[in-house]
């Protein structure tokens, strides 16, 4: 199945209000990647995932749902939010983020060996050490992006609370959109993964492609939300945010597998000889 394909398909789903509102969603996605990103687009339509990837790549959407997962991306969030008031560097954000996961390092490479399947190790590297710097570069691709970064940095934004029994159909297609894109996003990202390991020569830079759905891959999410009170709920802290933060809890579970590959693959090199 080519990657492009897999990703309109994903849209299918039966015909209430807040699947039309994923499906419009994914259908988004694809049509401003066509218009903005033609590059990214064709590559997409070029390279095809076998049932085995397919399979491995759904596990990964069905993980961001995972609070395990998720209860990291949170402690990512925070390292975010304290390391942006200092730089919006990548790099930078890159270091301090996994030096604050360092004492984790243990726990989240248990995780990942118990719930990420072989064949989606695969896509982010198995096997494959020639291809370690590519990977090592891209590593944190989507939380290090600028909308994520600034939702999750600090914010005067007040909580969009509202009544559990004032919730109309409306507000949940709203946040159920939201939450399509930011699963869109990751899953995007995915197949991105694919292209950079079957055709690592390849772009994989989307540019602007992503600006039209900014406003929700930006939405402002709290790492440690106050408790709900009474019979209101902000829906896109319960929703949205989850996600964001169960995508960035899988991009810890990438980095420190690739971390993993390297020092594999350094400690597997001959020690050089003096002369």
């Amino acid at each position: 199945m080519k990657c492009s394909i897999f990703l309109h398909r994903r849209v299918r789903a039966p015909g209430t209000q807040a699947n039309f509102a994923v499906q419009f969603a994914f259908e988004r996605i694809s049509a401003h990647l066509k218009f903005l990103d033609p590059t990214v687009e064709k590559e997409l339509t070029m390279v095809e995932v076998d049932e085995a990837e397919r399979t491995a790549l759904l596990t990964a959407l069905q993980l961001t749902n995972d609070p395990r997962v998720q209860a990291i991306g949170r402690d990512v969030a925070s390292a975010v939010r304290l390391s942006v008031a200092i730089s919006s560097e990548k790099e930078f954000l890159m270091q301090q983020v996994e030096s604050a996961l360092l004492h984790q390092y243990g726990s989240i490479q248990s995780l990942r060996r118990d719930v990420v399947p072989n064949a989606l190790l695969k896509l982010w590297g198995q096997n494959e050490p020639e291809r370690l710097p590519s990977l090592a570069a891209s590593k944190w691709q989507m939380t290090l992006e600028q909308p994520n970064v600034e939702s999750m940095s600090i914010s005067d934004e007040l909580p969009q609370l509202i009544e559990l029994s004032s919730v109309t159909d409306e507000d949940k297609a709203a946040v159920v959109e939201g939450a399509a894109l930011v699963e869109g996003r990751y899953l995007l990202d995915l197949l991105l993964t694919c292209v950079r390991w079957l055709r690592p020569t390849w772009s994989t830079d989307l540019l602007s492609s992503l600006d039209f759905a900014r406003t929700q891959l930006g939405h402002h999410c709290e790492p440690d939300p106050p408790a709900p009170t009474g019979d209101k709920v902000d829906l896109a802290q319960v929703v949205l945010c989850k996600l964001k933060f169960g995508a960035q809890g899988m991009d810890a579970l990438r980095a420190n597998f690739v971390t993993e590959l390297m020092r594999n693959s350094t400690a597997r090199d001959p020690v050089p000889q003096a002369v």
